[in-house]
């Protein structure tokens, strides 16, 4: 029987409707995120075209349809979900960066969205970076990052505690020494209170690239770049994330101003304890409000319950892994740093293969392929029910 309202709409019956969604459901695009393959444009075109342009299309055919609305309603959000973490010029969130970054103030504490100067003005060398966040009391470190390089990570913690700031900058090899940049200095700030300071229920979580230039006389100057694509909520899906918690050879930091010890190196073991001391203050955060920027719903299941991640990415006091989660980045934490799950024996290995004082025995050394080999083995298994999960959840209410 052919549904009401078809006019150009191709699928006219609800068994039409029932076959689309099994095989759109079934699609391979719909496991990979930037972050693991890169963004291609023509993934995300055809899934633009084949998958959007229809329900463009039947939106007639839908609006006088309620139970085939229903039934595709999971797939319609979905595919908005991951059209927005697949374009090729924005963060991935539900407005293409100008607007995102335009609202970023809305609602804001005054100078939450403005990196600071301090910072920035002292680029490139890393040493005068340090040396201005050590005389403005900004609390810093420097670490081995997520991204396979060093990353100097700055805390700018607002006086009134309506927000905080984070500025990373990435460190490379220059002619003369170490430079803290590198073509861009990612922001990050966390709102906590309103522009009344009211506090907001959960911490806002707000993200911006900052393009770094050279300038005459040697300087450098940073200013938000609207054409970045970096698609934040597949490596962020809980807000803000934790430093690598271990030591490694190039971990630094100093007391800054206001700190006892200002103007030495602190002591025995003060770089560590610095990160432990940041990563405290990026634990308190608690998930992230999205603030409506991401559907965090639409993405589907989460991933890991029968191997226990749920029990921490439960969606409370983590975000959920799904598939809009970077799968490389899963990786890392649990097959590379061990660090996920928690508190695993392997992490204290993973830190003297770092520092190699004193080198693993052979017996250490066997301890951690074993312990690497059992979080791949639980990487493969959550990953592997990607897509069963997937179509799972797309499939549950049926159109005929």
């Amino acid at each position: 029987m052919n549904l009401t309202h078809a006019g150009a709409c191709p699928y006219r019956t609800a068994a039409d409707w029932q076959s689309f969604l099994a095989k759109t459901a079934a699609r391979p695009e719909w496991e990979t995120t930037c972050d693991d393959d890169g963004c291609k444009g023509l993934a995300f075109q055809s899934i633009k075209t084949g998958v959007d342009g229809v329900f463009s299309t039947c939106a007639g055919l839908l609006a006088d349809n309620p139970k085939v609305t229903a039934c595709v309603d999971r797939m319609r959000r979905f595919t908005s979900a991951w059209l927005s973490q697949h374009d090729l010029d924005s963060y991935g969130f539900t407005t293409d960066n100008a607007t995102y970054f335009a609202a970023s103030g809305n609602d804001a504490p005054a100078g939450m969205m403005d990196p600071p100067a301090a910072l920035l003005s002292a680029m490139p060398r890393l040493d005068d970076v340090i040396a201005a966040a050590e005389s403005y009391g900004f609390r810093y470190v420097v670490q081995h990052s997520c991204l396979d390089n060093d990353r100097l990570y700055v805390l700018r913690e607002d006086p009134l505690g309506r927000f905080d700031q984070w500025t990373l900058m990435n460190i490379v090899s220059g002619g003369n020494g170490p430079m803290a940049v590198h073509g861009r200095v990612s922001f990050v700030a966390v709102q906590k209170t309103d522009a009344q300071g009211i506090a907001l229920p959960a911490v806002r979580v707000r993200f911006r690239d900052l393009l770094v230039q050279a300038s005459s006389g040697g300087s450098y100057t940073a200013t938000s770049d609207q054409g970045d694509n970096a698609k934040c909520y597949s490596c962020h899906p809980s807000g803000a994330r934790a430093l690598l918690a271990v030591r490694t050879p190039t971990l630094q930091a100093r007391p800054v101003l206001g700190e006892v010890g200002y103007g030495s190196d602190g002591g025995p073991d003060f770089s560590f304890t610095r990160l432990t001391q940041l990563n405290d203050r990026l634990a308190s955060y608690g998930l992230a409000d999205w603030g409506g920027t991401v559907d965090v719903a639409a993405f589907g299941p989460a991933l890991g319950q029968s191997e226990g991640c749920t029990l921490c990415h439960d969606g409370v006091a983590r975000g959920p892994l799904t598939v809009a989660t970077s799968r490389k980045q899963i990786a890392k934490k649990m097959v590379e740093e061990l660090a996920m799950p928690p508190g695993g024996a392997g992490t204290s290995l993973v830190e003297r293969e770092e520092m190699g004082d004193p080198p693993l025995e052979p017996e250490e050394e066997a301890a951690l392929m074993v312990a690497r080999a059992h979080g791949s083995s639980v990487l493969a298994s959550v990953i592997g029910d990607r897509s069963a999960a997937l179509e799972r959840y797309l499939l549950a209410t049926r159109c005929d």
